[in-house]
């Protein structure tokens, strides 16, 4: 309804003749106010690494989008930085990372969220007192100014030599990289559950990981919750989003009283470093830039310190007489399968046992059973459930009750206690007496209850009731025995035939397991096939980025595996060289270098003129093959030279 259909109903209403000039005299004003809230939610904030750095000395220059409201929606696409001039500074890198895609990050949130990073590092060139103006962010509308910043250069120390630029692994400070081992609760009672979790978080790509040492939970009952697959989530700690991957969730359930601790987690993660150099060739400059980012892994060693848990005895007071020491929530219920049955002949009791609580360590409840009844030990099942939470399920204990004379016989009630640690008190369950009625029996077969107790602890019932042999036995004619016959030496024949072909075998296994690098290299095409087959799919999908990504990555492993080319040094100079050394031909190696830019070129460069999906799937299946078959010509070529010298 607009403004105009507003003001004309209210005209109507006796005594409000006034009400259209005043809503177009207000409207403008409610919408400037509410424009200025929006845009007073949000400001910029600078990180600096160094205030005062040395001439030569690179630092770092962070330019935050923070947003300072309870709730919000937020749609980063189409942002725009409008740099200042660093003058008397040297740009040595710079680049933008959105922390979150559109529509993140409803509800309130406790501190205040960073939303766009954008970074600089600078050199300086000369000592002296500079100030740098505002940095802006165009967005929705909204121009969002940082505050000037004043940097003060040093004169550089002449007994020192220049500064070097930071290596990749210098780079990852201890807010960028660290492990956390989370506990819900640090003091429990004995028998009471709490949750542990391990976390690695890191502010860059998490691309390999080695636990080095789990921590050990000594005085504890452990159960482990199911991850499923270690997965990398993004997860978001004061204000800062992480890559988080979650190493292992286990309820802990302590044995004792006393001060337990959990170990220290050690962690070494492999980390993606982007870092920049000069073109080294037309080509790269062509389609890089003047400034090649580099992507190499980065191995740190990461460690989350021993934690102490405070574990409180049970109390001694109303403390019941049965008491297992077990704690949490529990429900018991029993029934007897039989209760009648005729002399000799068994019926079974069964006592189940559900809640929450350390399942796996229940116990048979407290039982008085008549002397008249003969009961075996218990037949136990148990099922459990595994979660953050703790553990619930049950366990049931099966006896089997075998009378020895007639009459009517009462089990009084089975009881059970346990401590609820919501209430902080005792609870004990009882159940209904049960009665048994046994008889002299007609002398017919009677039904047979199931048992579960070894044979030898089973007497004689009456005269004519053994226990049943259970175990396998063969019957053989008399004269007729497998061993004088010749299939059983035909068989003979074969096995020991076998066995030196098993350990021919496995020692050529046991070889390419030894040389990692030989196998790899022996299977770098099957494993280079693979990943073409997984980027032809991808090519029918329509999903070009991630086309380009997987067969990228499929040639530049099949490289690094099969002439042995480290991952993280994979680059023209060493492909150039390599190739060449391996007697691989010129125009190959040409085209190898070709296929890496041109994929490079696809994934980080939008537009049209970027080759098609099939050119470049056929031009990579193509140059393996042909790679294949030169390198087979060359170690022929090899193996004749060494047999005529």
């Amino acid at each position: 309804m607009t403004i105009k259909a507003i003001t004309y109903r209210l005209r109507l209403i006796p005594g409000l003749p006034h009400i259209q000039a005043i809503i177009v005299f207000l409207m403008p004003l409610w919408l400037c106010a509410a424009s200025l809230t929006a845009q007073e939610d949000y400001y910029v904030d600078i990180e600096l690494s160094n205030s005062s750095p040395a001439v030569n000395e690179q630092f770092r220059v962070d330019y935050v989008l923070k947003f300072r409201g309870r709730s919000g929606s937020f749609n980063l696409s189409g942002i725009q930085v409008r740099q200042p001039p660093f003058d008397g500074f040297r740009i040595a890198d710079q680049g933008g990372r959105m922390d979150m895609n559109m529509n993140f990050g409803f509800g309130r949130q406790p501190e205040d969220m960073s939303l766009y990073r954008y970074s600089f590092v600078l050199e300086p060139q000369n000592p002296g007192r500079y100030k740098i103006e505002p940095l802006a962010f165009i967005w929705q509308g909204m121009t969002l100014e940082s505050k000037p910043l004043t940097i003060k250069v040093k004169d550089e120390d002449a007994a020192q030599p220049p500064a070097r630029a930071q290596r990749p692994e210098d780079q990852i400070g201890d807010k960028d990289l660290f492990a956390r081992t989370i506990v819900d609760k640090r003091e429990v009672y004995t028998g009471e559950p709490l949750t542990v979790t391990h976390k690695i978080y890191a502010r860059n790509n998490i691309t390999g990981l080695d636990v080095n040492r789990m921590p050990s939970y000594s005085g504890f009952w452990t159960e482990d919750v199911d991850l499923g697959r270690l997965q990398v989530r993004q997860e978001r700690l004061n204000g800062t989003l992480y890559n988080v991957v979650t190493l292992a969730q286990k309820v802990l359930y302590p044995q004792q009283a006393g001060e337990l601790s959990i170990d220290q987690l050690k962690s070494e993660v492999t980390l993606e470093v982007i870092t920049t150099r000069p073109p080294r060739s037309r080509s790269e400059q062509i389609w890089y830039g003047n400034q090649v980012r580099v992507r190499k892994n980065v191995e740190k060693t990461t460690s989350a310190p021993a934690l102490s848990i405070t574990v409180k005895p049970f109390p001694r007071e109303n403390r019941p007489q049965h008491f297992r020491e077990i704690a949490g929530r529990f429900e018991m219920h029993t029934r007897l399968t039989r209760d009648t049955v005729a002399l000799n002949h068994g019926t079974n009791l069964k006592v189940t046992l559900s809640g929450k609580g350390n399942i796996r360590m229940l116990e048979p409840p407290h039982m008085e059973i008549p002397p008249a009844l003969e009961t075996y030990d218990p037949h136990v099942e148990t099922h459990t459930d595994v979660s953050p939470g703790g553990v619930s399920g049950s366990r049931t204990f099966d006896f089997l009750i075998i009378p020895q004379t007639t009459g009517t016989f009462t089990i009084p009630p089975i009881t059970f206690s346990y401590f609820d640690v919501e209430k902080k008190e005792y609870i004990t369950l009882e159940s209904q007496p049960m009665s048994i009625y046994v008889h002299e029996g007609d002398g017919a077969t009677a039904e047979t209850a199931i048992g579960y107790f070894p044979g030898e602890e089973v007497r004689h019932l009456g005269t004519d009731i053994l226990y049943i042999y259970s175990r396998p036995f063969n019957v053989y004619e008399k004269g007729n025995r497998l061993v004088h016959s010749w299939i059983y030496w035909l068989t003979l024949a074969l096995f020991l035939s076998i066995i030196p072909a098993a350990l021919i075998i496995r020692r050529k296994q046991q070889h390419l397991e030894a040389d990692r690098g030989l196998l790899l290299t022996k299977k770098a095409t099957k494993i280079a096939k693979k990943r073409l087959k997984h980027a032809q799919r991808l090519k029918k999908e329509k999903q070009e980025q991630a086309f380009y990504e997987e067969t990228h990555r499929a040639f530049a492993q099949y490289l690094s595996h099969r002439f042995r080319i480290p991952a993280a040094d994979i680059n023209e100079d060493v492909i150039q060289k390599t190739l060449k050394e391996k007697n691989i031909s010129d125009a190959l190696v040409q085209r190898s270098i070709r296929l890496i830019h041109q994929c490079g070129f696809a994934r980080f460069a939008p537009g049209k003129n970027k080759p098609g999906m099939d050119t470049i799937y056929d031009e990579a299946t193509g140059l393996i093959r042909e790679m294949e078959y030169e390198n087979r010509k060359a170690r022929a070529r090899a193996g004749k030279m060494a047999l005529s010298s």
